[in-house]
């Protein structure tokens, strides 16, 4: 299966490779009308997709909350990625798969690929501004990577057309919570500080490699309530996410944040980076492994 130049690209929808323009759902489906779903973005680096079993954990994590049980486990699912990344030709980008209520009662399971790079923003950074929203710690889907993240779109929307990279939330006690698509970070003279998961946050994947990143290294964590004035008074700002790894925060409001190489931020990004290379050198060897293993056996 290879997708030829100039071809629409190829999905996958309920046991069926199709072209995107012509998968369909039904508009009276619940995860359509209700957003009654969970799904997950993973990144896709040098055309392997990068700490999926992370992202398995909490995508079966989401199902069970949601009463979901797709029929495919997860690795039939991550067969399903690596086919698309393949025949859509994805070197940097990433790979999205969700389940959600059908109208028929059943799930309706769908995977898709596309290119998206952050390259050009690293060495600038995001500016952030405050959400004029808040986050409720306390609310069922909190913490859940649902369907129901509209709020979040509309937020983003509101910061970048006002010219910046990023939206921070705050909770309801007006304590730091999570950025619209990422999670938040801050370091004051040489220790890593970011909120806790009680905060009301999606715990992502790439803050707790962050934080592994920082132990390992011998760099104090702290995570637990603080009120935005800590981010204003770090002397560094981070944001990361699947899809960006590791961003450089360079403006908060009128508070400026940079210098040669981003200081820890920097050492931190290199840190990340080289996990991911050698993940998806693992993930290569494994593939080949299993390819292998499938001649001898013909």
């Amino acid at each position: 299966m290879k997708r030829k130049e100039g071809e629409p690209m190829l999905m996958y929808l309920n046991s069926e490779y199709v072209e995107e323009g012509r998968a369909a759902i039904s508009p009276l489906s619940p995860g359509f009308f209700d957003g009654f779903g969970v799904y997950e973005t993973v990144k896709v680096y040098s055309g392997r997709v990068i700490f999926i079993e992370e992202h398995f954990r909490r995508f079966q994590a989401a199902l069970d909350i949601f009463g979901l049980a797709p029929d495919l486990g997860t690795e039939g699912i991550a067969v399903i990625c690596e086919r698309l990344v393949a025949a859509n030709g994805i070197t940097t980008g990433y790979v999205k798969f969700s389940c959600s209520k059908s109208a028929a009662g059943g799930d309706d399971l769908i995977v898709f690929t596309g290119s998206k790079h952050y390259e050009g923003r690293y060495e600038k950074g995001f500016s952030l501004c405050l959400a004029d929203a808040v986050r409720d710690e306390k609310a069922m889907l909190t913490g859940i990577k649902s369907l129901n993240h509209a709020e979040n779109r509309l937020q983003l929307h509101k910061a970048e057309s006002a010219g910046y990279g990023e939206a921070l939330f705050l909770n309801t006690a007006g304590m730091v919570s999570e950025g619209s698509r990422s999670n938040i970070f801050w370091i004051k003279d040489a220790s890593v500080f970011t909120p806790s998961a009680e905060c009301g946050l999606l715990p992502g994947i790439v803050r707790h490699k962050t934080i592994d990143i920082c132990r390992e290294a011998g760099i104090r964590v702290c995570t637990g309530t603080y009120g935005p004035d800590a981010v204003r008074d770090a002397d560094e700002v981070f944001l990361t996410s699947s899809l960006m790894g590791i961003m450089p925060v360079n403006a908060f409001g009128s508070k400026r944040y940079g210098g040669p190489g981003w200081g820890m931020t920097g050492d931190l990004m290199r840190h990340y980076d080289k996990s991911m290379l050698l993940y998806s050198k693992k993930q290569g060897s494994d593939r080949e492994r299993r390819s292998s293993k499938m001649e001898g056996s013909r």
